[in-house]
């Protein structure tokens, strides 16, 4: 049967999204293979040579073929799909995240103790890689909240003893799932309480997630006209971007993200609707994001972030002026008993928590950190090339984690906003707002201010990290200026797209040097010029092709692995456990750097040399009565203790480490029982203290103190 022109244009247009899922799918399936044949140390040519053999690529075309055909009945029902799954979207997101937490899925990078413990091993990863670099997350906070189900006094205690060894708030700082009022400011922790470690730990991954694409897609919706195919890129581009995958399980940025957003969306529904019911129930949420958001307690963030939220705010009620309406007997009511309600909890948690408050903000690092802007400007064009930081790590400057950005396609936004604005005459409120705050963290970040001024502003407390408000502002100019710009012709288009396109890409080859390889030259290519392209000609559905490679990209980031066997089924940790249950005592790990400081606390075993994530004054003043070395100890640190016969002293190793040399008489003084070292201390001659070896595993020791 012989085409007609209809169908032969219709087999065409789907070829090319087809390739591309095809592309995405062989990456997916194949990641951990690709990796694993560069560990060992195969070049790039030799890895296009072992994908290149004729089984892959039967079976490549046999995959192309399914998806093709997929693609080509899907399109035709485009609207009705769409339809569907944005009618359902909440039951769809609800029985995916009841079927991950079932199964025990996360995305944690736990999976890297195996290459630490003695015996480990790691059955658990079914998808990508362990990253090494996100040792924040595996190492610190991840081993704190499985500590948290290891206290032998209370379940989810507010306050623990296994981390420094002493007691030690477990809700404030790397906040930790507990069994306590305050938990209702901590949503995402919820399924630790009420599903265990395991599935507690596969809410808080894939329930944030979900979470964060949901809200930023409704909250996107009041900034687009209610476009949904644009709000569904803005949400994918920011929950799913290298900046949000790289730090994903630490220091709170979802939760910021999440708590930001819907609370503006309480506070305009709360002003547009005449529900009394509707209304309270927003209260209550919106008291819960705010409490949720201070008590993330991580500065730099929150404050990078109120330069995005607050402008936003302030546009959208501009804006929608017309149709906000107060009613002050009721709704003024609603809000008193909502923010009443909120400074309880808030008072509730800071005076049970006020003595860390205070002794964080008081250390010598992070807490008198000032710091007055002046960066270079080389992370705006940064973002094409941090779509391969998951793939290939070294060589990034710096590492991954801090050189990943937001897919901004700067300059674009701020070049459109202003044509927007003075070209077209559109005084868009959001538009003014927005371009307003940029001026002044930007002014901040690449020029620096006067402290007084940088105080007054906040932003000395937020530092380099101010760069994601940058980032976002710039975003979210870009959705908005889309939203009320004409497309242009066809011919202007493409000049600009490829003028942009040529930019870009040159910046990130020269100011990426020593990372940049040639193979990365067409992707970074293909996806600039289709992205500039089509944001220019308002093709919502071509935008969404580089969008989905974007995106993939960020679900490259971090593994995906069932339940945490790697550290629970581990021998080592186990006989930690059960000497620890007989006879429960203060341990160290002696001669041994971090993460492995780290690694008792995954037995529950009370650690004084474990990571303080703030300062444990207590002990170490029993070691230095006169605060000779307090500007070393009053500090967020990761402790490396040696056994030494000289007096005991201490040494800064780098802003967040440092090294004790504990003297042998000092092993008393602090009140050790057990140590864990690889070497062999019966050889020392440690006078008064009387060890004796009670376990060994490979090179591990562990000593008992008898008296």
């Amino acid at each position: 049967m012989v085409l007609n022109k209809v169908n032969q244009k219709k087999l065409l247009e789907v070829l090319p999204l087809s390739l591309m899922l095809t592309i995405l799918f062989g990456i997916f399936i194949s990641f951990k293979y690709i990796i694993d044949l560069k560990n060992k140390g195969y070049t790039t040519l030799g890895l296009i040579n072992e994908l290149l053999s004729l089984k892959i690529f039967l079976l490549g075309f046999l995959i192309f073929l399914i998806i093709y055909l997929i693609v080509y009945l899907i399109r035709d029902h485009y609207d009705s799909v769409g339809k569907f799954i944005y009618r359902y979207r909440y039951l769809i997101a609800i029985s995916s995240l009841i079927f991950l937490v079932l199964l025990k899925i996360n995305g944690s990078s736990i999976g890297y103790w195996s290459n630490i413990l003695p015996g480990g091993s790691d059955d658990g990863l079914i998808f990508g890689v362990n990253r090494a670099i996100r040792s924040d997350e595996w190492a610190l906070n991840t081993p704190m909240a499985i500590s948290q189900f290891l206290n032998p006094d209370r379940y989810l205690p507010y306050f623990n003893d296994i981390f420094r060894g002493v007691k030690t708030d477990m809700f404030i700082i790397y906040g930790q799932p507990v069994w306590d009022l305050a938990g209702i400011f901590r949503p995402f922790h919820w399924g630790y309480i009420f599903l265990g470690m395991e599935r507690g730990l596969s809410f808080f991954w894939y329930g944030r997630l979900i979470a964060l694409i949901l809200v930023t897609f409704e909250f996107l919706q009041l900034f687009t006209q209610k476009n949904k195919l644009l709000s569904l890129s803005g949400a994918l581009l920011i929950a799913l971007s290298s900046l949000v995958s790289w730090w994903f399980a630490v220091n709170g940025l979802i939760e910021l993200l999440i708590f930001g957003q819907l609370a503006i969306i309480c506070i305009y529904t709360f002003f547009t609707t005449n529900k009394t019911w509707l209304k309270i129930i927003l209260m209550i949420v919106f008291s819960i994001c705010a409490g949720g958001y201070i008590l993330v307690f991580y500065p730099a963030w929150q404050i990078a972030l109120f330069y995005l939220f607050l402008p936003l705010l302030i546009g959208l009620l501009v804006l929608n002026r017309s149709k906000l309406h107060f009613l002050w007997k009721k709704d003024l009511v609603i809000i008193i008993i909502g923010l009443a309600v909120l400074a309880i909890g808030l008072f509730y948690v800071f005076q049970k928590s006020w003595d860390t408050i205070d002794a964080v903000l008081n250390t010598v690092y992070p807490g008198s950190r000032v710091d007055l802007g002046g960066y270079d400007w080389k992370a705006l064009f940064r973002y094409p090339i941090s779509l391969y930081f998951p793939i290939i790590e070294p060589n990034v400057l710096g590492n991954a984690s801090e050189m990943s950005t937001i897919y901004t396609f700067f300059p674009l936004g701020l070049l459109l906003s202003l044509w927007v604005i003075f070209k077209d005459k559109k005084r868009d409120p959001v538009l003014i707002a927005l371009l307003v705050s940029l001026i002044i963290i930007s002014s901040y970040y690449f020029i620096g201010m006067p402290k007084l001024l940088a105080d007054i502003t906040l932003l000395s407390k937020a530092y380099f990290r101010s760069f994601l408000g940058i980032s976002l502002i710039n975003l979210f100019l870009l959705i908005r200026s889309i939203t009320l710009m004409k497309k242009l012709e066809v011919n202007v288009a493409a000049i600009l797209s490829i003028s942009l396109t040529v930019l870009v890409v040159v910046l990130n080859v020269f100011l990426d040097r020593a990372y940049f390889l040639y193979w990365m030259l067409p992707g970074m290519l293909i996806v600039s010029l289709i992205s500039f392209y089509s944001i220019l000609r308002k093709n919502y559905k071509l935008l969404f092709i580089p969008v989905i490679l974007i995106a993939f990209s960020g679900i490259l980031v971090n593994p995906v692995r069932q339940g945490s066997g790697v550290v629970e089924k581990n021998v080592f940790l186990k006989e930690i456990s059960s000497i620890n249950t007989l006879n429960r005592g203060l341990w160290i790990v002696e001669g041994l750097d971090y993460p492995c400081t780290n690694m008792l606390t995954l037995a529950g075993a009370s650690t004084l040399n474990s990571t303080s994530v703030y300062p444990n004054l207590d002990s170490w003043e029993k070691i230095d009565p006169k605060g000779e070395y307090s500007d070393i100890y009053n500090r967020y640190a990761h402790i490396k203790i040696n056994l030494v016969e000289g007096p005991s002293n201490f040494k800064l190793d780098f802003l967040d480490s440092m090294i004790v040399n504990l003297s042998y008489s000092d092993i008393k003084t602090l009140g050790i029982k057990y140590i864990v070292t690889t070497k062999n201390l019966n050889e020392l001659n440690i006078a008064d203290v009387e060890l004796q070896k009670i376990y060994s595993y490979d090179e591990y020791k562990i000593y008992q103190i008898i008296n």
